[in-house]
């Protein structure tokens, strides 16, 4: 008779607990790597895969090895986009190319050839939850 009494509060409080977790999902919000790769001319490249992930790559290790999140094409006006869950955002992610590749670019004032950038989230429109990864070059060495 008080197991029966006690199914009523059990099953509300199981509700409750869904609608929460249900309504903290649906308010999630995402962040959005965007950028354009270009070959030393300033021309868009087309098709250049490159991967996105959360591991800090050695300049000497072999970067095309690392394990990724996402992988994608370059479309034909050399963008690129990866989406991530927001409060994933602490994280620290990564954007690479395979070699023989690598990115020219300039972060913090320098100028840096490297295979790989890490993506400045200091750029990050709030509202939007867009991180404008700065211009890539891609080059051959």
């Amino acid at each position: 008779m008080r197991i029966k009494s006690l199914i009523p509060v059990w099953c509300t409080l199981c509700t409750l607990f869904f609608v929460q977790a249900c309504q903290e999902f649906e308010s999630n919000s995402f962040t959005t790597y965007i950028g354009v790769l270009q070959d030393e001319e300033g021309s868009p490249v087309e098709g250049v895969e490159l991967f996105f992930g959360d591991r800090f790559p050695q300049e000497d290790s072999l970067v095309y090895e690392l394990p990724f999140i996402y992988r994608q094409r370059t479309n034909r006006l050399g963008e690129f986009r990866f989406v991530v869950p927001s409060r994933n955002f602490d994280e620290f992610y990564v954007i690479w190319v395979e070699k023989p590749f690598l990115l020219e670019y300039e972060q913090f004032n320098q100028q840096f050839q490297l295979p790989f950038i890490y993506p400045q989230e200091s750029g990050r429109d709030e509202q939007e939850g867009i991180v404008p990864v700065v211009p890539l070059t891609l080059i051959t060495p």
